[in-house]
């Protein structure tokens, strides 16, 4: 008996695995799903931004100082923010006014455009699952760029360059980074420090070798002086097969004229030996009148006083 008790227990069915297994599927399945939803948004808002941003404008700063709940002022009937929608030219009319605005102004300048481009890779990366780990630090590295050129170009206005540059290089943030390194160090050595922090910065980003990333640059240099040269070359080819095309096309028109003047010449030639010799008429002779002798002669009066003399 016991043995058959015992049978009778190992022939229990054990608990279904395949049941966790399809839960564990579809749990993991809905994840999936949810992590592309969220990352397709992602990359939709990233796109919007980056639309707003290219189709900044300066007088969107205007359009765009006012609050996001402003917005909602709209199905109100607001006559303000209506003025403010019909005058604003962004692409994505006054909310784009208001982000553009927010992020140009109130960061890192134009250098804020590393904001949709991150948000672009890394709505991208997650929905095709890369390395995370990658994305952060090549966002670290991206963020310390934007703030060092921001930085530069602040200090860069601060030297005279304010009718050059407006403020939308720099931003809120470039301008306070500026001031903070022109009172420590001055402009030079603000100017030094941002320069050899971005070489640094891109050093480390690329390949962690100074030398592996001057010879880099090196032969950068070198192939773009060759694809520089050999464009220089194929212009002054150019340039001189289109000076020798001028000068066959002086040529045809010196020998064309040339042809011309004979061609004119030749009809006249014909025409004088075609044309007979007029004759010459003689004219009637008229005979001479006679004069009268009395006339001539002098008196005789005349003729014994001369002779008495």
């Amino acid at each position: 008996m016991e043995d058959f008790s015992q049978l009778q227990q190992e022939e229990q069915p054990l608990p279904s695995l395949p049941r966790r297994k399809k839960q564990d599927n579809a749990s993991t399945k809905k994840s999936t799903q949810r992590t592309q939803v969220i990352s397709f948004l992602v990359i939709v808002v990233g796109v919007m931004v980056l639309l707003s941003m290219v189709s900044y404008s300066s007088p969107d700063a205007m359009s765009g100082d006012i609050r996001f709940s402003d917005l909602l002022k709209i199905f109100t009937n607001d006559p303000l923010i209506h003025q403010k929608a019909e005058t604003t030219s962004n692409w994505l009319g006054l909310l784009g006014a208001i982000i553009s605005n927010l992020l140009i102004n109130s960061t890192v300048g134009f250098f804020s455009f590393v904001i949709p481009i991150l948000t672009l890779a890394w709505g991208w990366t997650t929905l095709r699952n890369g390395n995370i780990r990658r994305m952060v630090m090549f966002t670290n590295y991206v963020i310390i760029l934007s703030l060092l050129g921001s930085s530069f170009f602040g200090l860069l206005r601060t030297t005279g360059l304010s009718e050059i540059l407006s403020s939308e290089w720099h931003g809120s943030i470039g301008a306070f980074f500026a001031a903070i390194l022109r009172q420590s160090v001055g402009l030079a050595g603000g100017i030094i420090l941002t320069v050899s922090l971005t070489i640094v910065t891109l050093t480390l980003a690329v390949d962690l070798d100074l030398h592996k990333t001057s010879e880099r640059i090196q032969n950068f240099f070198v192939a773009l002086g060759q694809v520089f040269g050999a464009k220089m070359n194929a212009w002054k080819e150019q340039q001189v097969i289109r000076a020798e095309q001028r000068e066959e096309e002086k040529k045809k028109a010196a020998t064309e004229i040339s042809v011309k003047r004979v061609d004119q010449e030749l009809p006249i030639q014909k025409i004088v030996a075609q044309e007979p010799e007029d004759t010459v008429e003689e004219e009637p002779m008229i005979p001479p009148k006679k004069i009268n002798s009395s006339l001539t002669e002098p008196p005789l009066e005349i003729k014994e006083g001369v002779k008495e003399k």
